[in-house]
C-alpha cells in the first residue's frame, strides 16, 4: 500500500520568495507516486471549488471525507480543511477536535488582528476496508501557534491533549497517521508513546518545514515499510511518501 501525506497550501505553491497558484503542481507530483491513500492538510473548499473533488478525479481515488476547519487564511472565500482520499471503501469518519487557546495577537502577513480560535484543529479519523480487514487513516492539524510568537511549549494541557489524542489512536488497528502538528519537538517530547505503544514514526529528526520537521508520518508498527522517501520540491512542505506492507 502506498501513502502519501503532504501540506498543500490551499494549492499555493510556496517558494522562496513567492507563492504561486498552482494545485497541477501537487496533483502531478502525488500522480507520480501512484498512491493508495492520500492525507492532505490545508486543502481548500469554496462555494464554487472543491479541491478534493478535483483531486480524487486527477488521482483516480474514488473515496474520500473532508473536515472544514475555518475560513483561509491563504485565501479569501475558501475554507481551510484536512482532505483524506482513498483508492478503497471509506466506511466511517469522526472529527477529533483539539481545544483552542486563547490568544489574540496582530500579524500583518495574516490581515491583521489574528485570534487563535479562529481555526479548529485536530484529526480526521476514517475507516477503510480493504479485503475484510479495516485500517484506521488519519490526516491532522496541530495549532499554528508560531504566528504568535508562540510554541506548544507555552501550553502544557495542549500538548497533554495532543499526547492523548495520539495515544488513543495507536490502539487502532492498521493505523497510517499523517499530520502538520506544527510542532518540532514530537520525537522528544512524545518518546515515550512510540516505545509503549504499537506504532513508530516514518520519518524521524529531519526537516520537513523550513529548518525543523513539523509533518509526521506514524503506521502501525505491524507495517513493513517497503520504501520510503521526503520530497521537499519547490514547495515549503516536504511531500511524504512511504510503501507499507504487512510483516
Amino acid at each position: 500500500m502506498k501513502i502519501v501525506d503532504w501540506n498543500i497550501n490551499g494549492g499555493y505553491l510556496v517558494k522562496e520568495h513567492s507563492t504561486e497558484n498552482n494545485l497541477n503542481f501537487f496533483i502531478n507530483k502525488i500522480k507520480e507516486l501512484n498512491p493508495d491513500i492520500v492525507l492532505i492538510q490545508e486543502g481548500h473548499i469554496s462555494k464554487t471549488y472543491n479541491q478534493i473533488k478535483v483531486l480524487s478525479e486527477k488521482l483516480d481515488l474514488k473515496y474520500y471525507k473532508y473536515q472544514t476547519l475555518g475560513e483561509s487564511h491563504i485565501e479569501k472565500g475558501n475554507q481551510l480543511c484536512l482532505f483524506v482520499l482513498s483508492k478503497f471503501e471509506i466506511t466511517s469518519s469522526e472529527f477529533l477536535k483539539l481545544s483552542s487557546p486563547d490568544i489574540i495577537s496582530y500579524n500583518e502577513k495574516y490581515g491583521g488582528e489574528i485570534k487563535s480560535d479562529k481555526h479548529e484543529k485536530g484529526f480526521l479519523k476514517v475507516t477503510i476496508k480493504k479485503q475484510n480487514k479495516v485500517y484506521t487513516l488519519v490526516s491532522g492539524h496541530g495549532h499554528a501557534l508560531h504566528i504568535f510568537n508562540k510554541s506548544l511549549d507555552d501550553f502544557p494541557k495542549l500538548i497533554s491533549e495532543m499526547r492523548k489524542q495520539i495515544t488513543e489512536l495507536s490502539k487502532e488497528e492498521n493505523l497510517i497517521f499523517g499530520a502538520d502538528l506544527n510542532y518540532d519537538k514530537v520525537c522528544e517530547k512524545f518518546e515515550n508513546i512510540f516505545s509503549t505503544n504499537p506504532i513508530k514514526l516514518v520519518f524521524k529528526n529531519v526537516n520537513t518545514y523550513k529548518n525543523a520537521q513539523a509533518d509526521y508520518l506514524i503506521i502501525s508498527d505491524k507495517f513493513k515499510i517497503i520504501d520510503k522517501k521526503l520530497d521537499m520540491c519547490t514547495h515549503d512542505h516536504a511531500l511524504s511518501n512511504v510503501e507499507i506492507d504487512e510483516k
